[in-house]
């Protein structure tokens, strides 16, 4: 189970390089304009997905409709904060107040 849990945390890690990649690197260096699109697409179907299957186990759930929004805030602001706190761990400073 420990297996689990350090891909999480690499996977984790590495999401923002891989949005940098797809949004920037990739439309600028190397002229592949669909990828961007095709990332966010990738982003939307997944949520979505989970999404759905959140409305067939839970039928009264309101939620699952936001799980696109959540997704998209998940990958491009908290992905960020994640490697912002990683930096400040050891001040007591970051966002306690």
């Amino acid at each position: 189970m420990s297996i689990v849990y350090y891909l999480d945390t690499i996977s984790n890690l590495t999401v923002p390089i891989v949005v940098l990649t797809v949004l920037i690197y990739e439309p600028l260096i190397l002229k592949l304009f669909w990828s961007p699109l095709a990332f966010i697409g990738a982003i939307m179907i997944y949520a979505l997905s989970h999404g759905i299957d959140l409305k067939i186990r839970s039928p009264c759930s309101k939620i699952w409709i936001t799980m696109m929004g959540m997704k998209l805030f998940s990958v491009f602001v908290l992905s960020w904060m994640l490697l912002i706190a990683l930096l400040n761990i050891k001040k007591n400073i970051w966002m306690t107040r």
